[in-house]
């Protein structure tokens, strides 16, 4: 009876449980006292002295074997109902360890394509970078950005290195170490689009000078000191 008052789920009644423990405690006492008195007399006893204590047992017997059946009943329903409804959930679990799962590799993909898609546009940034350099056809201003620490990163860092070196050499002159022309045009025309984009707001300004008779200063001092 403890067993199934601890058992959960099983929608026992309380009214069931406790005429389940009243007929077994007649059938208990009953028996033991008619144990009792058949160890006694060593089995010679007057059974007819003793039958409402025999038909006692008996009905007591009889209502919890009932009792104990419609309990089954009741338990095999609620058990049956527990069981559709994990059932139930298990199918609702897997359904949704499913859906997640398929978000999972759909997020893995997308995931995928945008750095192979980030790796492949900055490849051609570098190609591009490259062929400009090898074509002279402009002086790279423009740091490439590098989208990692691995093998790509490094070759970005190498180009924007080796543009730098160029840009060096495109607008300094080895001999003075001063800009020389192209670095002007290039300077002229970042001053000339900076003046347009604050419509007035800034002023510029272009200062051409030349000093007069600087022939007799080299043909004096030498075209080294000039």
């Amino acid at each position: 009876i403890k067993l199934l008052e601890s058992l959960q789920g099983a929608r026992i009644e309380q009214k069931t449980l406790n005429e389940l423990k009243e007929n077994f405690e007649i059938y208990f006492n009953a028996a033991r006292k008619l144990s009792r008195v058949i160890i006694k007399t060593q089995g010679e006893l007057d059974f007819s002295n003793y039958s409402d204590d025999i038909f006692a047992m008996n009905t007591a017997e009889m209502r919890v074997r009932s009792l104990l059946h419609e309990m089954l009943v009741q338990s095999r329903g609620a058990f049956s109902g527990s069981v559709t409804e994990a059932n139930k959930s298990t199918r609702s679990g897997i359904r949704l360890g499913a859906v997640i799962g398929i978000i999972t590799v759909l997020i893995i993909l997308l995931a995928g394509i945008h750095i192979t898609n980030k790796v492949i546009a900055t490849i051609h940034a570098v190609n591009v970078s490259l062929k400009n350099m090898s074509d002279g056809d402009a002086i790279l201003t423009t740091e490439l950005t590098s989208p990692s620490n691995d093998e790509i990163g490094d070759l970005v860092e190498s180009v924007n290195y080796l543009s730098y070196q160029l840009r060096i050499l495109a607008t300094t002159d080895r001999l003075t170490g001063l800009k020389n022309f192209a670095w002007f045009q290039e300077e002229l025309d970042r001053r000339i689009h900076e003046y347009r984009r604050s419509k007035g707001d800034n002023h510029l300004s272009l200062v051409l000078f030349d000093l007069d008779h600087f022939k007799r200063f080299n043909d004096n001092y030498g075209h080294i000191h000039g």
